[in-house]
C-alpha cells in the first residue's frame, strides 16, 4: 500500500516530467519503506523498475553491522535490473569444492552403529559419523571402503579391513584356504577328497598362479589366491601364490610353487624351493622368503606378500589408493612315506593357507576426524596359516593395505595400523608380509598425533616432503 500511494502522488504532480517522476518515485518509496520498516533496522534498498510506469517493485533491505531488514512490495517485479554483483560466496562450500575433495552429499544420513557392522565395499556418505567404544565395522566385496562425512568424524571404536589369516594345516592330505583380503573374519575353504582347498577372495589387482593344473591330491598343488592368500598344497604338492599386486609365491615341494600375482608390482617367483616374498628389494615394504622345515620332511613355507613397486613409489596416495597383496601357501609335506629319515607315525599333510592383504581405508571430514584412545583403524596383512602338524609348510602372511585419512583437524589417541601380517610357524616358517602404507591430510597446525602408528608417524604433523619417507607415515597439509 505504502508505494500504491507513492505511485498516485507522482501521477497527480503535473509539473513533473516523466523521468522526473522515476526519480521521485525512487526517492520516496525508499525513504517512506526505511521510515516504515523502523529505527530498530538498518537497510539499504533497492529499488527496481519495469518498463513504462515507474513503480515500485520490491524494496530490499540487506543486513548491515548485525542488523536485519524487511522488504514490502504489493506486485513481484519482472525484471531484476539493479541487483548487486558482488555478492558473498557461500562459507559453507557444496560438494565437490577444493577444499572438499572426498566430499559427502550425505544421503545416507547420521552413521552411528549400536552394534558391529559390515559394509558393503565402496564409497559411503553420510551426514556426521560417531562409532563408539563397543563397535566393529568391517566390509564385504574387495576390501576397499570410504567413509565420508558433511560433518565431523568420531572413532571410538574398530574399524577393520585387515586381510583374514590363512587357514592352518590340519592332519590330513589336503591343504588350507587362504585368507581373505580386506575382511579379517572370512577365509578359504579346506580342501577336501576331491575338492581343491580355496585361495582367499577379496582385494584387487591379480591373481595368485595355481599349481597342479586344478587338479589336488598327493603330489600335486592347489590355486592360488584369489587377490587373496594362496592355498596351501596337498600332500607333497606346492602351494598357490598370493593375489594382489606383489603376491607371495607358494611354497615348493616334489613340484614348483605357484607364482604370486604381478601388477604394480613383482610377485615371488616360485620354485622347488621355499616361496619367495613379494617385491624383492623394496626394503621393509618386500615380503619375506619363506623357510624350510629343519628336518628331512621336505616341506617349504610361502612368501610374503608386498604391496607392490608403484605403491611404494606413492607413499602420498596420489594414484594408488588400493589393497595389499596376499601371502603364498606353504607347501605339503614332500617326503615319501618310505622314507628312512621320517621318525614312523609321521602325518601326511597339506600346508597351510597364505593370509590376505589388507584392505584400502579413507576417511575424510571437511570438519574434523577425532580416533578417541579406545579407536582402531587396521589394514593390516592377515597371518600366514601355522604349523602346529609338524611337516607341514607355513603360509606366508599377507601385506599391509592402507589407511588415508583427510580432514582439516585431525586428533589421533588410538591405534592407526597398515602393518605387515607375520609368516606362519613353527615348521617349515612362512615368509612376513610387507609394511603397508598411511597417509593424513590435515594442517598441522590444528593436528594432535598422540596415538600409535604403524609405520610409525617420523615427525608427528609435520608435512612430509617428496614422496616421504620410506617406512613413515606420509602427511601432506589439507586439502592436499
Amino acid at each position: 500500500m505504502i508505494c500504491s500511494d507513492l505511485r498516485q502522488q507522482a501521477r497527480e504532480s503535473s509539473t513533473k516530467t516523466s523521468i522526473g517522476s522515476r526519480l521521485l518515485d525512487r526517492e520516496l518509496c525508499a525513504q517512506t519503506t526505511s521510515t516504515y520498516v523502523g529505527n530498530a533496522v538498518k537497510s539499504t534498498l533497492i529499488v527496481l523498475f519495469v518498463l513504462g510506469m515507474a513503480s515500485c517493485g520490491q524494496v530490499a533491505a540487506q543486513q548491515d553491522a548485525g542488523t536485519g531488514g524487511d522488504a514490502a512490495s504489493d506486485a513481484p517485479a519482472d525484471t531484476a535490473t539493479d541487483i548487486p554483483t558482488d555478492t558473498p560466496i557461500d562459507t559453507d562450500a557444496p560438494p565437490g569444492t577444493p577444499d572438499r575433495p572426498f566430499p559427502s552429499d550425505g544421503h545416507e544420513g547420521a552413521f552411528a552403529p549400536t552394534a558391529n557392522v559390515t559394509l558393503t565395499s565402496g564409497v559411503h556418505q553420510y551426514t556426521t559419523i560417531d562409532i563408539p567404544a563397543s563397535v566393529t565395522v568391517t566390509v564385504t566385496g574387495n576390501g576397499i571402503l570410504e567413509l565420508r562425512a558433511e560433518g565431523a568424524i568420531r572413532i571410538a571404536g574398530t574399524v577393520d579391513l585387515s586381510g583374514a589369516p590363512g587357514r592352518q594345516a590340519v592332519d590330513t592330505v589336503f591343504g588350507s584356504g587362504g585368507g581373505n583380503t580386506g575382511n579379517p573374519s572370512l577365509q578359504g575353504e579346506n580342501g577336501s577328497s576331491g575338492v581343491c582347498p580355496v585361495g582367499g577372495t577379496g582385494g584387487a589387482g591379480a591373481a595368485g598362479r595355481q599349481v597342479g593344473g586344478g587338479a589336488c591330491g598327493e603330489r600335486l598343488g592347489s590355486p592360488g589366491g584369489q587377490f587373496g592368500g594362496g592355498a596351501g598344497g596337498a600332500y607333497r604338492g606346492a602351494g598357490g601364490g598370493g593375489g594382489g599386486y606383489a603376491g607371495g609365491a607358494g611354497g615348493g615341494a616334489l613340484t614348483a610353487g605357484g607364482d604370486g600375482a604381478s601388477t604394480n608390482g613383482a610377485g615371488g617367483t616360485g620354485g622347488l624351493s621355499p616361496g619367495q616374498g613379494g617385491q624383492h628389494g623394496g626394503a621393509g615394504y618386500a615380503g619375506d622368503d619363506g623357510g624350510t622345515n629343519a628336518t628331512t620332511l621336505g616341506s617349504t613355507g610361502g612368501g610374503g606378500g608386498s604391496i607392490g613397486r608403484a605403491a611404494i613409489d606413492d607413499l602420498a596416495v596420489a594414484t594408488t589408493f588400493q589393497p595389499g597383496s596376499g601371502g603364498g601357501g606353504g607347501s605339503g609335506r614332500a617326503s615319501a612315506p618310505a622314507d628312512p629319515n621320517v621318525p614312523p607315525n609321521t602325518p601326511t599333510v597339506g600346508g597351510s593357507g597364505g593370509g590376505g592383504g589388507g584392505g584400502a581405508l579413507r576417511i575424510a571430514s571437511p570438519i574434523s576426524i577425532e580416533v578417541a584412545a579406545s579407536g582402531v583403524l587396521r589394514a593390516d596383512g592377515g597371518a600366514g596359516g601355522g604349523t602346529n602338524v609338524v611337516p607341514a609348510g607355513g603360509g606366508g602372511g599377507g601385506s599391509g593395505g592402507v589407511i588415508y585419512l583427510s580432514a582439516p583437524a585431525i586428533q589421533i589417541a588410538g591405534i592407526v595400523s597398515s602393518a605387515g601380517g607375520a609368516g606362519g610357524g613353527p615348521s617349515a616358517q612362512g615368509g612376513k608380509g610387507g609394511l603397508g602404507r598411511i597417509r593424513l591430510s590435515v594442517n598441522p597446525a590444528t593436528c594432535t598425533l598422540a596415538g600409535t602408528f604403524n609405520p610409525p608417524a617420523s615427525a608427528g604433523c609435520a608435512v612430509s616432503t617428496g614422496n616421504g619417507t620410506p617406512e613413515f607415515t606420509f602427511v601432506g597439509a589439507f586439502p592436499n
